[in-house]
Order: structure tokens, then sequence, then C-alpha cells
């Protein structure tokens, strides 16, 4: 009698089953937060990345006095650089361009003591949440400010610089 009820009680909690977690049954918003899953496909699973090999996402830089706009998508893959916490050679392909000022370049971008740059030069504070970086000069209180003179001429505006990335596994 024990080992039919032990069987009986088997087979009802392996018809019980909860179904498996995916990435389909989590919260968007909480999957985007930490950057899961990792946008390339090669990539390992992970929760949160410490020595990410890749980076994606946009880069706007706001100039003129916030009259001309330009927006480049962002990829590429981790490298060596002075000084910094992350580091990245990437991409950059224009995406959108206000002012048609904007050409395909490629750049050394980095973190370090909570400022993103792009070739050293300091762009903005950055805020990392899971595995994605949001910066934007806009709302900084301090940074390098670009020089509103050009030769002789003042130009009396500073380049706004947004944008966000997510760091990817190797």
């Amino acid at each position: 009698m024990r080992s039919r009820t032990a069987l009986a009680f088997v087979l009802t909690m392996t018809g019980c089953q909860t179904e498996p977690i995916t990435a389909d049954t989590l919260d968007a918003a909480w999957r985007e937060s930490i950057g899961w899953p990792e946008l390339d496909p090669d990539a390992s699973v992970s929760a949160f990345i410490d020595n990410p090999g890749a980076i994606a996402g946009e880069l706007s830089v706001l100039t003129g006095g916030g009259s001309c706009l330009v927006t480049w998508s962002m990829r590429g893959d981790s490298t060596d650089c002075r000084d910094c916490e992350y580091g990245f050679s990437v991409d950059l392909e224009v995406v959108e361009d206000t002012c048609g000022m904007g050409s395909p370049i490629g750049i050394t971008f980095s973190m370090n003591r909570g400022y993103v740059y792009a070739d050293y030069h300091r762009l903005a504070t950055y805020v990392r949440t899971g595995n994605t970086i949001l910066f934007d000069s806009r709302y900084d209180d301090v940074g390098e400010m670009e020089d509103p003179y050009y030769g002789d001429y003042y130009y009396g505006y500073t380049n706004d610089y947004y944008g966000s990335a997510t760091l990817l596994a190797r």
C-alpha cells in the first residue's frame, strides 16, 4: 500500500510541474534593466556582466544650440584602454542627422570614474543598471565643457551628449 501511495504521489507531482522560467516568462522591464538576454546571439547568458566582450547602443550629440542632432548606432568589441574600467573599439554608423554633419567613424568608447568617454574626451556621467548604460550630459551638474571659442569666433554654446548602451558577454 505504501509503494502505491508513493507512486501515486510521484505521478501526481510530475503532472503538476510549473512552466520553466525563460526570457518569455520574465517581466520585460526587468529583463531590459539587467540587459538579459544579451543582444549578441553568440553570448553566454548571464544576469550581470562583469567582464564585457562587446557593447551595442546609440550615441547622440545635440549641437548648434539644440538645432542640430546627430545620432549614431554604436557597436564594438572590448579593447585595452588607458586608465578605464571598460573600453571598446566601436564603429559609429549615422542613424539620424538633421544638419548633415555626421559621418561613420571609429572611436574608443570607454567608461571610468562615473563618466563615458569618446577617444578619451569626457562626454557625460553615466548610470549603470544591470548591463544597461545610460548617459546624458544635459542633466550633468559638472563636466568637461567644450570651449565656446573657435579661432576668433565665439559661438556661445556647448554640445550635449546622450545615449544608451548594453554591455554584452564574451
